[in-house]
């Protein structure tokens, strides 16, 4: 492992990006099982959201609470 690391340090930085993104993608791999508890999860938060059984909170103020003084 160290060996691959040091390999690594030795990349141009535009390799290492190309590295990272590939690990990425490799990574990425759909899993049906969570997609399906996903889409379970966003069907069950629109119908609350449909019904006004869910609090919302505006972009603007999202936005705001992440400001810097």
């Amino acid at each position: 492992m160290e060996t691959v690391r040091a390999g690594i340090r030795e990349l141009p930085d535009n390799e290492k990006t190309r590295l990272v993104d590939e690990l990425l993608v490799e990574l990425d791999q759909p899993d049906p099982v969570l997609d399906a508890l996903w889409l379970a999860e966003v069907r069950e938060r629109r119908e609350a959201y449909r019904l006004g059984q869910t609090k919302t909170v505006a972009y603007a103020d999202v936005l705001g609470s992440f400001s810097r003084p």
